[in-house]
């Protein structure tokens, strides 16, 4: 097997284990396994430093749309509702 083969292989049971979980945070690292194995097709060779860094980079950029995409309507996080004991 080749290296983007494992990767590929890998970025599939990330994804199985999203499924299991449910949590979307498996999610962004099959989606930067997956581009990790994109590059590793391209190019033909493993190299450690670029993948870290591929994996890495495309996770984190991963994890923020995921976060601006299904955020939802009444996340409260930095909105000010003011005093909890005003009625």
């Amino acid at each position: 097997m080749t290296p983007w083969q494992i990767s590929l292989l890998i970025a599939l049971g990330l994804g199985v284990v999203e499924l299991v979980t449910g949590s979307l945070v498996f999610l962004g690292f099959a989606i930067g396994m997956v581009a990790t194995s994109l590059a590793q097709a391209l190019t033909g060779r493993f190299d450690v430093n670029r993948d870290l860094l591929i994996f890495a980079f495309s996770a984190i950029a991963a994890f923020v749309v995921m976060r601006r995409v299904f955020r939802r309507r009444d996340d409260t996080r930095g909105a000010d509702r003011g005093d909890i004991n005003r009625y």
